[in-house]
C-alpha cells in the first residue's frame, strides 16, 4: 500500500496520505496558512528506508555453529552444517519479521529516513 506526502517546496514533505488525491486536498486546505504563498504543490509516493533487517541468517547460522563448537568441542563440528537454503531463507524471515516488530515496538523503524519519489506537481 503506498503513502502519499505534499510539499509546497519540493524538499519538505509533510504527511502519509492514503491517495494522490488526498495528500493534494491538505496542501490546497493548508495553502492559506503558508507565508509565502506557494505557487506550487508537489505530491509524490513515500519510499520507506530499508530497515536492514533482512539477510541476517547466514551470519547467525555460522555464530551459533562458532559458538558450539567452542563451547562443546570437536563434537559439534557437524553442528548446522546441512542447514539447506530453503532452511535459510526461512529464518531471514522469520528474523526479519522480529527485528521489524523490534523497531516499531521501540520507536525505531528509519522512517524518516524515507524518500518521496514519482512526484507530480499541481498548479493550484
Amino acid at each position: 500500500m503506498s503513502n502519499y506526502a505534499y510539499s509546497y517546496n519540493r524538499e519538505d514533505f509533510i504527511g502519509r496520505f492514503p491517495t494522490r488525491d488526498a495528500a493534494l486536498r491538505e496542501a490546497l486546505e493548508h495553502l492559506p496558512e503558508q507565508m509565502d504563498s506557494p505557487s506550487d504543490i508537489y505530491v509524490g509516493v513515500v519510499v520507506d528506508a530499508d530497515p536492514q533487517a533482512t539477510d541476517h541468517a547466514e551470519r547467525i547460522i555460522d555464530s551459533m555453529a562458532r559458538r558450539a563448537h567452542v563451547d562443546i568441542g570437536e563434537i559439534a563440528v557437524d553442528y548446522l552444517r546441512d542447514v539447506t537454503a530453503e532452511q535459510k531463507r526461512e529464518l531471514d524471515s522469520s528474523v526479519a519479521e522480529v527485528i521489524i516488530a523490534w523497531l516499531h515496538q521501540h520507536d525505531l523503524y528509519p522512517a524518516h529516513l524515507g524518500q518521496v519519489r514519482a512526484i507530480a506537481e499541481h498548479h493550484p
